[in-house]
């Protein structure tokens, strides 16, 4: 009998300061390092965004419910566009979730939150570097959308650092 109690995900409780998955990267590739937490200017004039009661619950959801969860909540999250700009963290926080999907899903949510996702950015680039291609599309694309430019396809150009992302 399946029970009602969601699957323990590997990803840990949101905080306000974020470090970057224990996945080894490239050494040329920016380490997230700094604190991400969402932009004064996602919400008006020096206020930080505010997490509803709905938000709020689509990111325990992507945190820490079994991968349909998860999923479903990175999809849902991403149709509320730039008014989810205070689950900025939980996103970037998500694009190291144990699921490809979830990854992808986050990459895509973050585009959709642009151009308030900024701070997202290293870790966006970090996720460049994942084996799973739809990862790496889904982030290119993000920070394609946050940055406005048009890096190409390719991934290593950005990963070695030939191109200039922020």
């Amino acid at each position: 009998v399946p029970s009602a109690e969601p699957e323990p995900s590997a990803t840990p409780a949101p905080t306000d300061t974020l470090a970057p998955s224990a996945t080894p990267v490239p050494t040329s590739t920016p380490r997230a390092t700094s604190t991400l937490q969402p932009t004064a200017a996602s919400s008006g004039a020096g206020a930080r965004p505010q997490m509803t009661a709905e938000l709020a619950a689509l990111v325990d959801a992507l945190l820490h419910g079994n991968e349909s969860a998860r999923v479903a909540a990175a999809q849902q999250i991403a149709g509320m566009g730039p008014q989810a700009a205070a689950a900025l963290p939980a996103l970037a926080q998500a694009l190291s979730d144990q699921s490809g999907e979830v990854r992808a899903l986050a990459a895509q949510a973050l585009a959709q939150v642009a151009p308030q996702a900024v701070q997202a950015i290293p870790y966006l680039i970090q996720a460049l570097s994942n084996a799973d291609a739809q990862v790496q599309a889904a982030a290119l694309d993000a920070l394609k959308a946050i940055t406005g430019q048009d890096f190409g396809s390719d991934v290593a150009l950005i990963l070695d650092g030939g191109a200039t992302v922020y």
